[in-house]
């Protein structure tokens, strides 16, 4: 196995991880939506040979004091306290980095939303509308397999290294073992065929519920209560 495949399984795994997390609509895989794009030395795009947006608080801002204290004019003292972080300014690429934008490399770049199931209701499993998405990591690769294996990393850092059957409690996780979702019934008007019939002695469990319960572990970490503390506070009561 060349390095190349051993890439390329390593990317499958992932897929494989993100598709089984509570934090993703395991019947809709995952979201993950990217693109492919030219880039300079410095990572940015094709559509910064023209200008490139600077923030307030970027690294550059000190460079363009005088344009940032022009810009801050055009907002209340209020809107200071509150936006100055995503106040920003637009610069020439050459004015910023000295040379004209050149093309050096491909990127893939990626941005992956995590779920928040508003119903554990099972019949509402497959309700695109009982799903809330939420903004969940963006990276990027050289490759596509580089961008997967870079999502997976940041995703289960951020958002636990789980599958759903984490979640699982230890006589859900019995029962699932012993017993399947459905049996086969014999068709007494056709003795040769069979019909699926729900098994009452299964335990199901909601892609909702599961979600939730990984919710309320999420709720306890620091990047949520940095980023997230008090969004979902009023469903984790229903």
């Amino acid at each position: 196995m060349n390095n190349l495949e051993k890439k390329q399984i390593k990317a499958r795994n992932g897929i494989w991880f993100l598709q089984s997390h509570p934090a993703l609509r395991e019947w809709n895989n995952f979201l993950i939506d990217f693109t492919i794009e030219t880039t300079c030395k410095r990572g940015h795009t094709q559509f910064a040979k023209k200008d490139v947006q600077i923030f307030s608080s970027s690294k550059y801002a000190e460079k363009f004091r005088k344009e940032f204290e022009r810009e801050y004019k055009k907002y209340s003292e209020e809107e200071l306290k509150t936006q100055k972080a995503l106040i920003s300014i637009s610069v020439p690429y050459k004015k910023l980095f000295g040379e004209e934008w050149k093309f050096e490399h491909i990127e893939y770049w990626s941005d992956l939303c995590f779920f928040v199931a508003m119903s554990t209701d099972i019949t509402k499993d497959l309700e695109p509308s009982n799903w809330q998405n939420c903004s969940g990591v963006e990276t990027s690769g050289r490759t596509f397999e580089d961008m997967i294996i870079n999502t997976t990393k940041k995703f289960k850092k951020i958002f636990g290294n789980f599958s759903s059957d984490d979640f699982l409690t230890k006589k859900e996780k019995q029962n699932h073992k012993e017993q399947m979702p459905f049996l086969f019934k014999k068709i007494k008007e056709n003795p040769k065929t069979s019909t699926m019939v729900k098994n009452k002695k299964y335990i199901p469990v909601s892609k909702g519920e599961l979600n939730r319960r990984w919710l309320k572990w999420f709720m306890k970490t620091e990047y949520y209560k940095k980023h997230w503390e008090g969004s979902f506070d009023e469903w984790v009561k229903k």
